[in-house]
């Protein structure tokens, strides 16, 4: 089992960068309650609207997703 915790490990850190966010203390449930609400997790609520945030200042804009899927085996 731990030889696939670090396979999970070393692929994360092919595929995704981290960041950090900070936010006032009791967005975070508004944030999570939102996310939940349209049936997604945090990070794909804030991942989409930042999607839909580019898209709307440029024609060009690929969203993060597609980016992604072009990545994985």
């Amino acid at each position: 089992m731990a030889d696939f915790a670090e396979y999970v490990r070393e692929r994360n850190k092919t595929l995704y960068d981290y960041i950090s966010l900070r936010i006032l203390k009791g967005d975070r449930s508004i944030i999570k309650a939102a996310a939940e609400s349209e049936g997604r997790s945090i990070n794909e609520y804030i991942v989409n609207a930042i999607n839909e945030h580019e898209q709307h200042k440029s024609a060009d804009y690929t969203p993060v997703r597609h980016k992604l899927e072009k990545k994985r085996p």
